[in-house]
C-alpha cells in the first residue's frame, strides 16, 4: 500500500516575521522609555512604525500569494506596533500636560 506524500507547506513570509520581531522590540523599548529615558520612547516609536508598515506589506503579499503563510504573525506585528505608537503618544501627552501644569501653577514644593 502506498501513501500519498504530504503536500509541501507554504513558507512564512519574511516581512511578517520581521514585523512581529520589530513589534516585540518596539513594545519592550517603549515600556522601558516610560520609566528611564525619553530617547527609548522615540526609538520605540520608530520601531513601531516600521512594524506596522512591514506587517501591512506582508498582509498584501500573503493575500496575493496563498502559498505563503504568516497572516496571523503579521497581524500580531501590526497590533504590537500600534500599541507601541499609542504608548509613545500617551507619554508625550503626559509630558505636555506636566509642562502645562508646571507653567500654570508654578513649581510644586
Amino acid at each position: 500500500m502506498y501513501w500519498a506524500p504530504n503536500p509541501p507547506k507554504g513558507r512564512y513570509n519574511t516581512l511578517s516575521i520581521a514585523s512581529i520581531s520589530l513589534g516585540i522590540g518596539a513594545l519592550v523599548v517603549s515600556l522601558m522609555g516610560g520609566s528611564s529615558c525619553v530617547l527609548f520612547c522615540f526609538v520605540g516609536l520608530i520601531l513601531g512604525i516600521f512594524a506596522i508598515i512591514m506587517g501591512l506589506i506582508a498582509l498584501m503579499q500573503i493575500t496575493r500569494d496563498p502559498a505563503q503563510e504568516g497572516r496571523g504573525i503579521s497581524i500580531a506585528g501590526i497590533i504590537l506596533g500600534t500599541i507601541s505608537v499609542i504608548i509613545f503618544l500617551v507619554f508625550i501627552l503626559m509630558a505636555l500636560l506636566y509642562v502645562l501644569v508646571f507653567f500654570i501653577m508654578g513649581p510644586i514644593y
